[in-house]
């Protein structure tokens, strides 16, 4: 879960220290070729998988965190080496999406996945002899 309250990790990756409350987002554009539709949904699973939040602009967004960043920064090795187009930018702000709507944006997110995960342990724990 992301403590996207506290966002003021700092760090010192390639000697530069980096105060991550300057740009508090991590935002990846990308685009792969309309033949590769496998790999598509295989970035767009990583992308759930890492609890990034999609844009309505095409771009997905995550709190500025080192572990954030290279997580982005090898989706993006990743993309590009599929004959795709992929960024990643630290940003201060989005224009029609303010620091607290993005903030709320990612509590539902992972809200509804915390649901989910309740609903799949109780129907689980109800059943105890269906277990494997």
């Amino acid at each position: 879960m992301y403590n996207v309250a506290e966002m003021d990790v700092t760090s010192h990756r390639r000697g530069v220290a980096r105060d991550f409350r300057l740009c508090p987002w991590l935002l990846l554009v990308f685009s792969l070729p309309a033949a590769r539709a496998s790999e598509r949904v295989a970035v767009w699973r990583k992308l759930q998988r890492h609890g990034a939040v999609p844009l309505k602009s095409s771009g997905y967004v995550l709190p500025n965190t080192a572990e954030n960043q290279e997580r982005f920064e090898w989706l993006a090795t990743e993309i590009r080496s599929q004959h795709g187009e992929a960024s990643v930018a630290q940003v201060q702000a989005i224009d029609d999406l303010p620091h607290k709507k993005l903030q709320q944006v990612f509590v539902e997110a992972r809200s509804r996945d915390y649901e989910k995960l309740m609903r799949e342990l109780r129907q689980v724990l109800s059943n105890p002899g269906s277990r494997a």
